[in-house]
């Protein structure tokens, strides 16, 4: 990918951080008890004291649209230029989150018709379950259109056995098509 493509697609994705980070906030920080609230001037919680470090993809609606690919999340594998990919960093254990979401049909940074929240410890523990399962759980896509080639991971919970374990997933949210 070029750097003016790399731009380009980056000012599109970043039109979403506001949105993500209402959705993250909203999974990551949680009321308080009544007790705490009462005694300790506590009203959220953040869930987890550690940092965590969150890597987001956005796709735009015509993706979503392609129902094959609904259940499926993608990591960036080989880019066009030097530099690591999204999923060499993930394999050396950077990004703690992944947040997944496919655009709503404005592709405005508006919101999103669907995302998937997954925790990146537990893909990289279980990575390795699904290497047999190629072309079922995981494969590999070639872009000719100067955009990074990919892996996607299939995430549909009717596949049985189910490829990763439901761990993994921290949340999804799914509004559907609009008919």
């Amino acid at each position: 990918m070029k750097n003016s493509d790399y731009i380009k697609n980056r000012e599109w994705s970043d039109k979403f951080i506001p949105e993500i980070k209402r959705i993250l906030g909203e999974t990551f920080i949680v009321e308080s008890s009544e007790f705490k609230d009462k005694n300790e001037a506590t009203d959220l919680i953040i869930m987890e004291l550690e940092k965590k470090c969150f890597a987001c993809r956005v796709r735009k609606y015509k993706y979503y649209l392609a129902s094959a690919w609904r259940d499926q999340f993608t990591i960036r594998r080989k880019l066009f230029e030097s530099g690591k990919s999204e999923m060499e960093k993930i394999k050396e254990g950077f990004g703690d989150v992944y947040f997944y979401g496919f655009s709503n049909e404005q592709n405005d940074g508006s919101g999103f018709v669907k995302y998937t929240i997954l925790d990146l410890d537990v893909f990289r523990k279980f990575g390795s379950l699904v290497n047999n399962r190629k072309n079922e759980c995981w494969g590999e896509e070639e872009n000719y259109d100067n955009s990074p080639n990919f892996y996607w991971f299939n995430i549909d919970p009717d596949i049985e056995p189910i490829c990763f374990p439901e761990e993994m997933i921290i949340k999804i949210y799914n509004e559907g098509i609009k008919e």
